[in-house]
C-alpha cells in the first residue's frame, strides 16, 4: 500500500524558506506535460533523466513567497497543494532543498519507502532518508552526474575509479555512505580522485549556507537549461538616430505590443527577464538588461505597457551610467536600431492553476504590479512570534524570506497586533507624563538580557495618548518612561 507525505508541517523547523530553491520532481507522465508544469513554476529547468526534472525557483522565489503568504501557507505548503492537484496525490515524487544534487539523491530513498508527495530537505524527514540512502543509488546518480558534463573526461574517471572505491568501502563494511559521513571530502580525492571527492563533498557538505536567490547554480554541479525552441524577439530600425526618450518610448510600446502576435509568444505567458540589444550610432551594441520582480502579463497591460516601459527607462539609465554615456550631449548615444527580446517567462500551466487566478487578491496583485513598476523593491514588513515587542516585527525582503509563524495557539500573534507597527530606532523620554490624557497598561514583558547586556530585565507597556498622539510608552524598574514607538 503506498504512503502519503502530507505533513503540514515540515517547516516549523526550518529558519527560512530561502533554502527552498531547488525542486527535484519526478512524475511518471508524458515528457511534454512534465515540461509545461516545470516551466509554468519557473523558465530555470533541467531534464536531469527520462522521468526526472530539476527546477531553479530563484528567478520567481520572491513572486511564489508572496503568494504564500497571502494564503497564509508557508511556501512548501502552497507548493504541495499545487503538485497535488496537477499531478496526482499519488503519481509524484518531489524534494525541495538548497541545493539540487541532494534533492536528486533523495529520489531513490522516496521510492525505496514507496513515499509519494513532497519533502523538504532541511526536515527531519529529509534528514532520516538521507541516511537510508544505499551505495547503489549513489552510483547511479554518480553515473547521471558524469553523463551531464561535458565531454568524455568525467565518464572515465568514474569508470577508473568506482571498482576500487566499491571494494574498499566493502573491506571498511560500510554498508550505506551515511556510515562514512564525517569523512573529510580530502581523503576521497586523495584515494580515489577529485570526481568522487567533489561529489562526496556535494552529498554531506554542499554549501556552508543557503545561496542567495541572485547567485548562479551552484558550482560543480552541471546544470544545463533546457533550450527553448525560440526566444520572442521583435526587431526595429529606427528611420533617423534619436536619443529622445519620448520618441523611444512611442516605438518600445509598439514593440511590446507586437509580442502579442507572435506564434512563439503564448496568451497568458508572464515575463521575467528581457534584453534590449540596442546599436548605436557608432555601430556599438549596448545590451540592456531588463528584470521583472514578479512575472509581468502583457497582456494584462495592453496597450500602454506602462510597467514594461517603466523598467525599460530604469535599465536603460543604469546601462548608460555603466558605459559612461550619461552626458546629455555625447555623441556616440544616438540609437539607430534594436532587438528585444524575451529570454524569460512562465508557460501558462497545463490545467487551471489557483495560482495564476485574477481577482481572487485584487490588493496583493496591485501591489505586486506596483513593485514592478518601481526602481526598487518594496520594503515590508511581518509578524514575528516574539514576546519582546521590539523584535515584533522583522523587514521582509528578497535575501531572507520569513515562513509564516506555524504557532497554532496564535497567542504572541494576536498580541503582536496589538503593537505599534511604527517603532522608534532610538527611545527617548516622555515628556509631561503626569499631564497625558489617557493611559491603559497592555502588558509587561522580561527583556532578553543575555542577548543585550546591561538592559532592564522587566518592562511595563503602556498606550498613551499625547498631545492628539496614541504612543507605545515603557515604564522601566527604574521608574523612567520611554517613548518606543508610535501607533499609526
Amino acid at each position: 500500500m503506498h504512503k502519503l507525505l502530507s505533513f503540514p508541517d515540515f517547516t516549523r523547523n526550518l529558519q527560512s524558506s530561502q533554502q527552498d530553491r531547488f525542486l527535484a520532481l519526478q512524475w511518471t507522465a508524458s515528457a511534454e506535460e512534465a515540461r509545461q508544469l516545470a516551466h509554468s513554476l519557473s523558465p530555470e529547468v533541467m531534464h536531469w533523466a527520462d522521468d526526472v526534472w530539476l527546477i531553479d525557483l530563484a528567478s520567481c522565489q520572491a513572486y511564489w513567497q508572496s503568494q504564500a503568504q497571502t494564503r497564509q501557507l508557508s511556501f512548501h505548503q502552497l507548493l504541495l497543494n499545487q503538485l497535488d492537484e496537477l499531478c496526482g496525490v499519488q503519481h509524484y515524487r518531489a524534494v525541495l532543498g538548497d541545493h539540487p544534487w541532494q534533492a536528486l539523491l533523495l529520489l531513490p530513498c522516496l521510492a525505496q519507502q514507496n513515499y509519494f508527495g513532497l519533502i523538504n530537505r532541511h526536515s527531519s524527514m529529509g534528514d532520516n532518508l538521507l541516511q537510508g540512502l544505499s551505495w547503489d543509488d549513489w552510483w547511479q546518480a554518480c553515473a547521471r552526474y558524469a553523463d551531464h558534463n561535458p565531454g568524455e573526461s568525467a565518464r572515465l574517471e568514474l569508470q577508473k575509479r568506482r571498482r576500487p572505491m566499491q571494494l574498499a568501502m566493502r573491506r571498511l563494511g560500510c554498508s550505506t555512505p551515511h556510515h562514512l559521513k564525517k569523512l573529510p571530502p580530502e581523503h576521497i580525492r586523495r584515494r580515489f580522485g577529485a570526481f568522487l571527492g567533489d561529489l562526496w563533498s556535494l552529498t554531506w557538505q554542499p554549501t556552508p549556507q543557503p545561496l542567495p536567490s541572485h547567485a548562479p547554480v551552484p558550482f560543480l554541479f552541471p546544470w544545463r537549461r533546457e533550450e527553448q525552441k525560440s526566444d520572442p524577439c521583435v526587431r526595429r530600425v529606427l528611420d533617423a538616430p534619436t536619443r529622445d526618450w519620448d520618441v523611444l518610448e512611442t516605438y518600445l510600446r509598439e514593440d511590446l505590443n507586437r509580442f502579442r502576435f507572435l506564434s512563439s509568444f503564448k496568451d497568458g505567458e508572464r515575463i521575467l527577464a528581457m534584453e534590449w540589444k540596442i546599436v548605436l550610432y557608432n555601430l556599438q551594441e549596448l545590451p540592456v538588461s531588463i528584470l521583472f520582480r514578479h512575472p509581468h502579463s502583457l497582456q494584462h497591460d495592453h496597450p500602454q505597457q506602462r510597467t514594461a516601459l517603466l523598467q525599460i527607462s530604469f535599465a536603460l539609465q543604469r546601462a548608460l551610467q555603466q558605459q559612461r554615456l550619461s552626458q546629455p550631449d555625447d555623441p556616440c548615444f544616438w540609437i539607430v536600431s534594436w532587438e528585444l527580446r524575451i529570454t524569460q517567462k512562465l508557460r501558462p500551466p497545463p490545467r487551471q492553476l489557483t495560482l495564476f487566478n485574477e481577482g481572487e487578491h485584487k490588493d496583493w496583485e496591485e501591489l505586486l504590479n506596483l513593485e514592478n513598476q518601481l526602481p526598487a523593491p518594496l520594503e515590508s514588513y511581518a509578524l514575528r512570534d516574539d514576546w519582546v515587542p521590539e523584535d515584533s516585527f522583522a523587514r521582509d525582503s528578497l535575501d531572507r524570506v520569513l515562513p509564516p509563524m506555524l504557532d497554532h495557539s496564535g497567542s504572541l500573534k494576536s498580541l503582536g497586533r496589538s503593537r505599534p507597527l511604527y517603532m522608534q530606532k532610538k527611545a527617548y523620554p516622555l515628556a509631561r507624563p503626569g499631564q497625558s490624557l489617557l493611559w491603559k497598561f497592555r502588558e509587561r514583558t522580561m527583556e532578553k538580557w543575555w542577548l543585550r547586556p546591561g538592559q532592564t530585565a522587566v518592562r511595563d507597556y503602556y498606550e498613551v495618548l499625547c498631545d492628539q498622539q496614541l504612543l507605545w510608552v515603557a515604564r522601566e524598574s527604574a521608574g523612567q518612561f520611554l517613548v518606543l514607538g508610535i501607533y499609526g
